[in-house]
């Protein structure tokens, strides 16, 4: 047994166990023309390098930012090359803007030649992406009159009875006209990001009145869809430097055209450091529901365990027993007319993904990703110990003094035994005299020394 416990460590040193990274893309299902949308590529453990190909997309130009640490040297080639010094999983994103002209249905966003550190199996990412085309309305407007006739008589009195009669008739031609309207867009520049190292060009807050949404000074562009009732809207914004202003474009905030309308908010310190945000504002025509597309998570729960939640963390690590093979998620959405899936949860073990897909009501979706890691049979111990501590103390504590008891009986017991019983019981069955209660205690006198007697 011993030769065979040194022949295993020997095999692992020659042929070492790596463990596989698997990578994906992630892409929203649609885009508008003139709009923008991400991509992100992840990987379900820390990577140190990533190579890969991007394919080119006509009428749609994009925009690669390295995320998590990671470094795009160059920074937009089609040949992506990305280092981490240290490891990430947050590997980049990818930002395409239609061109309004845009022709295609829909498009591929493609990567080939992946290779990666630690290796992955993957070679080739893909998504599909369609186009949703502005809607035309058509409006016709008929005005047709009808022929009419008027009759006059006129009898005259006293002659014969002579009538005359007279017939109007007046014709009026029809008319048509036709009126189209289509949702106007606009064209974006891509977001520049901000300088590394200047925190105090980032926003400290964004509000918009009667429009809550998700701020994180970290993310640079947020879609909202209002009303057509909605003319105009109320932004406030707060730099983190109290000496740089926010310059909102006040002009497009008031006078919101049916569409897409960008409204940007620019920040400049004295340096010359910049940072741009931007709300995509969408206002719905007349009479068009207002549908969703937030597609986060409010909060989520776990059973039996501990995760530190936000919306705005799309993955995380999470370490069970090994005796665990499934988890029972508590989940609320910020809409409640978004749905949500749960992909992964059976048979769980070291390595295994759980995705939670949500699904907004304008059918823009959002995965958030659970990592496994399955501890051994030392830590599941651990891990119950911990988790059931008060339980185990109060059963030791009655263990404790079920034994003390024991012992003290056992002791009483063994000194039962060796008390001597009285002289009368030993001597036979007769009982030993009663004690005379309240006698006197009387000193008998010495007994008398032997005479000796003399023979005369």
């Amino acid at each position: 047994m011993k030769n065979l416990k040194y022949l295993v460590f020997l095999i692992l040193i020659l042929f070492p166990v790596s463990a596989n990274a698997n990578v994906s893309l992630n892409c929203p299902s649609s885009i508008a023309p003139g709009a923008s949308i991400t991509c992100r590529v992840t990987s379900s453990q820390e990577l140190t390098g990533f190579n890969g190909n991007l394919a080119n997309i006509n009428q749609v130009p994009r925009t690669i930012v390295a995320q998590g640490g990671f470094t795009n040297n160059p920074t937009q080639s089609q040949n992506m090359v990305l280092t981490h010094r240290t490891g990430g999983t947050q590997v980049l994103e990818i930002r395409f803007t239609a061109s309004n002209n845009i022709t295609a249905n829909q498009f591929t966003v493609s990567i080939s030649g992946i290779t990666t550190v630690p290796p992955s199996p993957q070679t080739t990412l893909s998504a599909t992406v369609n186009v949703n085309r502005p809607t035309t309305t058509t409006t016709t407007t008929r005005t047709t009159t009808r022929p009419t006739t008027t009759t006059r008589t006129t009898t005259t009195a006293g002659g014969a009875g002579t009538t005359t009669t007279a017939t109007t008739t007046t014709t009026q031609a029809t008319t048509l006209t036709t009126t189209t309207t289509t949702q106007p867009t606009t064209e974006r520049p891509p977001i520049p990001p901000p300088n590394p190292g200047t925190p105090n060009v980032y926003l400290r807050s964004l509000t918009i009145e009667n429009h809550p949404i998700d701020f994180s000074r970290f993310r640079f562009e947020y879609n909202l869809r209002v009303l057509y009732e909605v003319e105009s809207l109320n932004i406030s914004a707060e730099a983190e430097d109290n000496a740089v202003i926010p310059v909102i474009d006040q002009e497009v905030a008031d006078n919101l055209q049916v569409g897409e309308n960008v409204i940007t908010i620019f920040l400049e310190d004295e340096d010359g450091n910049e940072t741009l945000y931007r709300l995509i504002v969408t206002r719905l025509a007349e009479g068009v529901p207002l549908a969703s597309s937030d597609a986060t998570i409010r909060s989520l729960t776990i059973a039996g365990h501990t995760i530190d939640f936000s919306s705005e963390t799309l993955r995380y690590i999470l370490e069970i027993a090994s005796n665990i093979n499934r988890l029972n998620f508590g989940i609320e959405l910020n809409d409640e007319n978004a749905e949500y899936r749960i992909e992964g949860n059976n048979d769980l073990s070291n390595g295994s993904i759980i995705r939670i897909i949500v699904t907004a009501e304008d059918g823009t979706e959002m995965t958030y990703i659970i990592e496994i890691e399955s501890s051994s049979i030392f830590d599941t111990i651990i891990y119950y110990i911990k988790e059931y501590i008060v339980y185990i103390a109060l059963l030791l504590f009655i263990i404790f003094a079920l034994v003390v008891i024991m012992i003290r009986k056992s002791k009483l017991k063994k000194k039962d035994i060796s008390t001597p019983k009285a002289l009368g019981s030993i001597a036979g069955d007769v009982p030993a005299p009663a004690a005379v209660p309240n006698a006197a205690v009387v000193n008998a006198p010495p007994p008398a020394e032997p005479v000796e007697t003399l023979d005369l």
